[in-house]
């Protein structure tokens, strides 16, 4: 018997909340009540793809980064905005891992599974962050809509060739 809650869904709950939570934050503390909605909207949004299964996980991680990017232009502080840009990806992976069919596996194998693909989401992650928070206290000329812009263009890039030679 199958249980109605895995794993995957879970996981990729926590990180979709975790992600809109930090944007909220974010637009809180520049007293954006327009960013709250709009935060507040695009969880609903990546909720409504989880549950439905629906193949626009991409579309809610593009609405995340963009409201990332709205977050610093509207004062934010930019180390919230990478947090939260850094949890979108996070929910985005395990969003597609959760809408995934599920195969006939035990749930010792599914919560090895599971903690596998996090230790690996967290090995390519982490050090993102870390490079980021590192790079974000040097003064640099390139604004940081330009910056995400460069990264969203070489996320792309690196997607299209993972599904080339896999």
């Amino acid at each position: 018997m199958r249980r109605l809650f895995t794993l995957r869904p879970i996981a990729a709950a926590l990180a979709i909340l975790a992600s809109q939570a930090l944007l909220a934050a974010a637009f809180a503390m520049v007293r954006r009540g327009e960013g709250l909605a709009a935060a507040a909207a695009c969880a609903l949004g990546w909720l409504t793809v989880l549950v439905l299964a629906a193949p626009a996980a991409s579309l809610c991680l593009t609405a995340s980064l963009a409201l990332a990017v709205l977050a610093v232009l509207a004062g934010a502080p930019g180390w919230l905005s990478t947090a939260a840009t850094a949890a979108s990806l996070v929910a985005w992976d395990l969003t597609h891992l959760a809408t995934e069919p599920a195969r006939g596996v035990d749930d010792a194998a599914e919560r090895r599974m599971m903690g596998s693909h996090l230790r690996a989401l967290g090995a390519g992650i982490l050090p993102g962050v870390a490079l980021a928070g590192v790079l974000g206290q040097a003064r640099l000329t390139v604004p940081f809509p330009v910056m995400v812009g460069v990264v969203i263009l070489a996320l792309v890039a690196l997607h299209r060739a993972g599904r080339q030679a896999g």
